[in-house]
């Protein structure tokens, strides 16, 4: 199955946008056209943590720095990124995101 794409939010100084996020794609993984200036927001709304990866590109392409894992904790947020694109941009521009449940996740991405 192909990855679930997730919608880029313009934010900017003067539009005051909250962010609206979803559930993330546990089964199949997410991805997100990825410029150098996007943010990965998650909030963990489980009670239990749960763990994000950020694939980097495969070895031997320029730039490769290996996969980012991050544990966000029960009822935490993070920000994640941004990511640069010579290390995390596959073939297509995207960056890949893989998650370890999406149980009470929910992921929103941000452009700046």
């Amino acid at each position: 199955m192909p990855r679930t794409a997730l919608a880029i939010q313009q934010i900017t100084r003067n539009n005051g946008a909250q962010l609206v996020s979803v559930v993330p794609d546990a089964a199949n993984g997410n991805n997100y056209v990825n410029d150098g200036r996007t943010e990965l927001i998650v909030h963990n709304g489980d009670a239990a943590p749960h763990s994000v990866t950020i694939k980097s590109v495969p070895a031997g392409d320029y730039g490769r720095s290996g996969d980012i894992v991050v544990a966000v904790a029960a009822g935490e947020r993070a920000a994640l990124g941004p990511f640069d694109k010579v290390g995390f941009n596959q073939a297509d521009g995207t960056v890949n995101v893989d998650w370890t449940s999406s149980v009470s996740m929910k992921v929103a991405t941000r452009q700046f």
